[in-house]
């Protein structure tokens, strides 16, 4: 319903491979939710938040209300403004194969992958970092059999850094 306080979405791994859809500060678990499925992950450095938001949805409904209930502002110096930040949600991901329920939800895990790849080609690309760029190729070659059109948008992305760097030399 459109005038409901809440919305439920039944069991919203999709959703969350596909997007985050909340933030630590306006999520509340239930305990033994967070025991079922583990807790934060200290592996990650960052999306440990996601990493668990995804674990959570695999195994329970997720409840949101419909009114803001924190704000949130990024700022120049925070850690989510400093370097590619989309590496440790390339990790966060990867860690989802190790899971039991990951097998219906490869491809999207690896299309998703293949997305925060990108992002973090872009981020190297404005600043002209070749070698950042480089660092990827690795990456992309290993989730490229999912995803050739984001691989075909890497490269593209790729050959210009490349092609400025010796231009400007």
């Amino acid at each position: 319903r459109d005038d409901a306080e809440t919305v439920v979405l039944e069991k919203p791994i999709e959703q969350f491979l596909t997007r985050n859809l909340t933030m630590t500060i306006t999520t509340m678990v239930k305990r033994d939710l967070l025991l079922q499925v583990g807790l934060f992950d200290e592996d990650l450095l960052r999306a440990q938040d996601y990493n668990l938001f995804v674990r959570l949805a695999a195994v329970t409904d997720y409840v949101f209300v419909r009114h803001p209930t924190a704000h949130y502002r990024i700022h120049p110096g925070s850690i989510t403004e400093s370097g590619p930040g989309r590496r440790w949600a390339v990790f966060a991901f990867e860690k989802f194969f190790e899971q039991p329920w990951v097998k219906p939800y490869t491809p999207l895990i690896r299309h998703r992958i293949c997305g925060f790849l990108l992002e973090d080609a872009v981020y190297y690309q404005a600043r002209s970092e070749f070698k950042g760029q480089l660092s990827l190729l690795g990456r992309v070659f290993k989730y490229m059999p999912a995803e050739p059109l984001a691989f075909a948008r890497y490269f593209k992305s790729f050959f210009i850094t490349a092609l400025k760097s010796i231009l400007v030399r």
